[in-house]
């Protein structure tokens, strides 16, 4: 079964107040130009833009708010579109998301207490 279609929109605030989903606009070559939306046609400029993704999820329609940035919308497309693919392909037990990797650090409590301590001993004379 060939992989679900992930589409991008842009929702830009207009003059007139609206928020439509529009398509963006690319470049000639390819690749997507940040902050533009096809308005009848045409790439326009556009303020306060947010872009979303749109997929077919258990046969419900997903719309997915993926922020302002243009590289951070293309990213999540791709991902989606993989883990779409490996679905149909049969691999259900791929996560949402990358687990986070915690790093064991000390509060700041802990740092607190150390440099009183360290403070504390600096004033007391050493004897041999």
């Amino acid at each position: 079964m060939p992989a679900k279609k992930v589409t991008l929109y842009i929702r830009p605030t207009m003059p007139d107040g609206s928020r439509p989903f529009l398509k963006p606009a690319y470049t000639p070559k390819g690749k997507l130009r940040e902050g533009y939306a096809l308005i009848k046609g045409n790439p326009e400029a556009v303020s306060n833009p947010t872009y979303y993704l749109s997929y077919l999820a258990n046969g419900k329609r997903i719309p997915k708010l993926v922020g302002k940035s243009a590289g951070d919308a293309l990213a999540e497309q791709d991902r989606i579109t993989k883990r779409l693919a490996a679905i149909a392909s049969g691999n259900d037990d791929i996560p949402d998301k990358q687990q986070p990797v915690t790093v064991e650090s000390p509060t700041v409590k802990d740092a607190i207490d150390d440099y009183l301590a360290a403070v504390a001993n600096l004033g007391r004379a050493q004897t041999p």
